[in-house]
């Protein structure tokens, strides 16, 4: 609760609240978990935003959005793990966010820059690729990014 706080911002501190004293700078902190507020929090938009979200997420279900992707993806990751890719298994898995990890001898930044060419977006962690599918991508999309990785890994699809 005494903690200082990642982020220096003035809504973090002291009395913020009043607006008619914002002039008047203050170097204590907000009392309890407040004082660990990001900069924005007064920008109120980000609630009804977030609110709008979470209820489209209810309303297609978060495991039919596991399901679709499972479906999307599962196909072709066992291809890149038949190609020498690494992928964890479940139940250490989530379907909207994967890594692989290349063989040896790969490039991971060299790769993700072939994907970006085909407007495919990935992470690169390390020697691992992030693929982050969504329920907008389809299987013309994983074609693309199954094409692009194998065509830089050097192996025959």
């Amino acid at each position: 609760d005494d903690a200082k706080p990642l982020e220096e911002n003035w809504i973090n501190r002291k009395g913020s609240e009043d607006f008619t004293q914002l002039v008047n700078y203050r170097d204590e902190y907000q009392p309890l978990a407040k004082r660990f507020d990001m900069g924005e929090r007064s920008n109120f938009i980000n609630v009804p935003m977030g609110i709008a979200a979470i209820t489209q997420i209810l309303d297609w279900g978060p495991e039919n959005i596991q399901t679709y992707l499972k479906n999307l993806t599962e196909p072709f990751l066992e291809k890149l793990r038949e190609a020498g890719c690494t992928i964890e298994s479940p139940p250490y898995t989530a379907h909207h966010l994967i890594g692989i990890g290349l063989p040896k001898n790969s490039n991971a930044v060299v790769l993700a820059e072939s994907l970006k060419a085909r407007k495919i977006f990935v992470s690169v962690r390390g020697e691992f690729v992030r693929l982050s599918p969504h329920i907008y991508n389809d299987e013309n999309d994983m074609t693309i990014f199954m094409e692009t990785v194998m065509g830089e890994l050097k192996i025959k699809n």
